[in-house]
C-alpha cells in the first residue's frame, strides 16, 4: 500500500472534493431539469426516440427516479463530508476538524453543489434533461438493488403516514392543459378567440343536456300522418334541416327526418309515409354531460337527440350544433336558407345550390353533363345562356326548366326549377329562401 505524502494530502483531497462536488452538481441539476419538462412534452420528446424515450422511460415512474437521484446526491456529500474531514484533522484538533468541515462544506455544496445547479437546470430544462437522462439511467440500474430498496421501504413509509403512492399526477390536467392555454395567448400563439374555444372545450363535461337543449314548446316536429310535402314545407318555414317524427306526441318519437331526404322523395314518390324516411334518434337524460353525449352521437351518427327527464318524458331536443356552440359561440344556422325548398309543382332554389343536389331531386345528370366549371345551377345558366340572366327569363336546361326569380346586380340569388312540361312557375310568397 502506497503512502501519502503529508504535504500532497491535502492536494489529492481536494481534487477528490472537486470531483464529488461536480458529480454531486450533476443530480442536482438532472432532478430539477428532469422534473421541470412538463408531461406533454416527455411525450412528444419521445415521440422522436433516443434520449427523448429514455427520458420518458424515467418520468413513467417518478418516484423510482426521485429515489435514484436521492441516492446517488447523498452518497457523493456524505463522501465529501469524509474527505474533507480526513484532510482537515491532519490539520486541527478533531472537534475543529469536524465543525470547520461541517461549516465549510455547508456553505459549498448549497452553492456549488444545489442553488447553482438547479437554477441551471431551470433555465434549460429540456435540453439538460435529455442530455443527462441516459446517464442517470444507467446510473439507475447500477444501483438497482440499493435503489429498489430505498424505493419500497419509502413507499410504505409514506402510505403509512397518509402519503400518496404517486408524487407524479398522470400526464395532464385540465387545469395544467387551460394554464398552458393562457400561457400560449400571452406568448401571442393563439389569439383570445382560440383561447376561449379551447376552454369552452376543457368546460364541456359541466354543462348538460339541458342546460343546452330546445324546450319542448319550441320543439319543430311532425306527426307520422304528416304528408312528405307538408313536412318539407314545414321545415323550410321554420328553416330547420331535421325533424322529429312522432306519434300522437313527442313522448313517442319514432326518429328524425332529413330535409334532404323528403325533397329526394317528394320528387319521386310524395306518397311514401314522412314515417318511412324516419331514422332512429337517442333519448338522453337532461343531466347528461355534452361531452359524453356528443361522443355518443358521434358514435350512433345521429345529428339530433331527445331529451328525457327522470319519468321518461320528453321535455326537449338537443342537436349537434347546440353542443358545436358551446365550444365556438352561435353558429350560422344551415337551415335559415335552404338551399333546395318544395313549393307547388317543383322546387325554390338558391342560385348557388350544386347541381347533384339537384341531380338526386330531379333524376337528372346535370352534374357530369355540365361542363367542369359549372358546378352550380346559377353557373350552368351563365354558361347556357353565355351572359348574365335576366330576373323572369326561363331557361331549357333538358329535362328542367329554370325560371330566374331574383337577380342581385350579376348574381343570381333565387330560381323556380320544375320538370320539363309542366304547366309553370307558381307564385312565389313570403317563405322563398334568399
Amino acid at each position: 500500500m502506497v503512502a501519502l505524502d503529508p504535504l500532497s494530502l491535502p492536494v489529492v483531497g481536494a481534487g477528490v472534493i472537486l470531483v464529488l462536488l461536480a458529480v454531486s452538481a450533476f443530480f442536482s441539476s438532472s432532478e430539477i431539469a428532469i422534473f421541470s419538462v412538463e408531461r406533454y412534452r416527455v411525450g412528444a420528446l419521445a415521440e422522436g426516440g433516443g434520449n427523448g424515450a429514455v427520458l420518458e422511460a424515467l418520468r413513467s415512474d417518478p418516484h423510482r427516479l426521485l429515489v435514484t437521484i436521492l441516492v446517488g446526491n447523498n452518497v457523493v456529500n456524505i463522501a465529501m463530508s469524509s474527505v474533507a474531514t480526513a484532510i482537515l484533522v491532519a490539520a486541527f484538533p478533531a472537534g475543529v476538524a469536524v465543525t470547520v468541515s461541517t461549516v465549510l462544506l455547508t456553505v459549498v455544496v448549497l452553492v456549488f453543489g444545489e442553488i447553482v445547479p438547479k437554477s441551471y437546470g431551470v433555465a434549460n430544462a429540456e435540453s439538460w434533461a435529455l442530455r443527462t437522462a441516459p446517464t442517470v439511467r444507467g446510473f439507475q440500474r447500477l444501483a438497482g438493488p440499493v435503489v429498489t430498496g430505498f424505493d419500497f421501504v419509502t413507499r410504505r413509509l409514506s402510505a403509512v403516514v397518509g402519503g400518496e403512492p404517486a408524487i407524479e399526477a398522470p400526464y395532464v390536467t385540465r387545469d395544467e392543459l387551460a394554464a398552458l392555454v393562457r400561457s400560449a395567448e400571452r406568448g401571442g400563439e393563439i389569439d383570445a378567440e382560440e383561447r376561449g374555444m379551447v376552454e369552452s372545450v376543457l368546460g364541456l363535461h359541466e354543462i348538460t343536456a339541458g342546460d343546452v337543449m330546445v324546450p319542448r314548446e319550441n320543439v319543430v316536429a311532425v306527426d307520422v300522418t304528416t304528408s312528405i310535402r307538408d313536412a318539407a314545407t314545414l321545415a323550410a318555414d321554420e328553416r330547420v334541416t331535421r325533424l322529429p317524427v312522432f306519434d300522437g306526441s313527442l313522448d313517442d318519437t319514432r326518429g328524425i327526418v332529413d330535409l334532404r331526404d323528403l325533397e329526394r322523395t317528394l320528387a319521386l314518390d310524395e306518397s311514401v309515409p314522412v314515417e318511412r324516411l324516419a331514422t332512429p334518434t337517442l333519448s338522453v337524460s337532461t343531466s347528461e354531460p355534452i361531452d359524453t353525449l356528443l361522443e355518443r352521437m358521434q358514435d350512433e351518427r345521429v345529428r339530433m337527440a331527445l331529451v328525457v327527464d327522470e319519468d321518461g318524458t320528453a321535455v326537449g331536443l338537443v342537436t349537434v350544433q347546440d353542443v358545436l356552440e358551446e365550444v365556438v359561440g352561435d353558429l350560422f344556422d344551415v337551415g335559415t336558407e335552404a338551399s333546395v325548398r318544395a313549393v307547388a309543382d317543383g322546387v325554390m332554389v338558391r342560385g348557388d345550390v350544386f347541381l347533384d343536389r339537384l341531380d338526386a331531386v330531379f333524376g337528372t345528370t346535370l352534374s357530369t353533363d355540365a361542363p367542369a366549371d359549372a358546378g352550380t345551377l346559377a353557373g350552368l345558366v351563365y354558361h347556357r345562356l353565355g351572359r348574365v340572366p335576366r330576373s323572369g327569363e326561363r331557361v331549357d336546361l333538358g329535362g328542367i326548366d329554370v325560371t330566374i326569380e331574383q337577380i342581385d346586380g350579376e348574381r343570381v340569388r333565387r330560381m323556380f326549377v320544375e320538370r320539363t312540361g309542366s304547366t309553370g312557375p307558381p307564385s312565389v310568397g313570403e317563405g322563398s329562401p334568399e
